[in-house]
């Protein structure tokens, strides 16, 4: 059986970055997961041709993850959230302005959620 000197828990992205950065220090590394897909929260998957984010996972471009990944040699392309946005809500799709309309988000909500689409 082969030894591993660190082994690490979790593939999602937390679980990945300190795997690669424990490697490239030289360490051999053992990496446990139980799902079939690595990525923890920040997966997505296609449903009926539909892409569904299944977390929260943006990476704000100047943000530690993005950081994190620059030195890592992963270069992130990408750019804010476009208005065409529809959510999956009670398994029902619902365009993003038809939810900020609605009642499903209190004010103080809908204006966190308009911050966030302005960066």
């Amino acid at each position: 059986m082969k030894r591993f000197e660190v082994a690490i828990i979790g593939g999602g992205i937390a679980g990945l970055v300190a795997s690669i950065e424990l490697a490239q220090a030289g360490k051999s590394v053992v990496l446990f997961e139980k799902s079939s897909q690595l990525g923890g929260r920040a997966i997505s998957v296609k449903k009926n041709g539909a892409v569904f984010d299944l977390g929260s996972h943006a990476i704000i471009k100047g943000g530690a993850l993005h950081d994190i990944f620059q030195d890592l040699g992963i270069r992130m392309e990408g750019g804010s959230p476009g208005t065409n946005v529809s959510f999956l809500w009670n398994n029902k799709v619902t365009h993003m302005y038809h939810f900020l309309l609605s009642r499903k988000l209190r004010w103080s909500g809908k204006m966190e959620f308009m911050k966030f689409l302005k960066r």
